[in-house]
């Protein structure tokens, strides 16, 4: 019991600092940088930490080739 405990105390804490790393990632996103965008376009296409998205993964990776992100012009046109 005691290890089911602690086993679930880990996995929230591990939860809660995996979606602030979201959040970071968002927000620098938001802000340009175009790893970042590139990265989060990646997690919503695999569903890494946030829901399964298309749209969202389309609109992140065609924003990073738009500012230049050469693998992303290769993968886009």
């Amino acid at each position: 019991m005691f290890r089911f405990i602690i086993f679930a105390l880990l996995s929230i804490s591990v939860g809660s600092a995996h979606a602030n790393q979201i959040d970071q990632l968002k927000h620098q996103a938001e802000l340009g940088d175009t790893n970042a965008q590139t990265m989060l376009g990646s997690r919503y296409f695999i569903g890494d930490g946030v829901e399964k998205d298309y749209r969202l993964a389309l609109k992140w990776h065609k924003s990073a080739a738009e500012k230049g992100m050469w693998i992303r012009k290769i993968l886009w046109g």
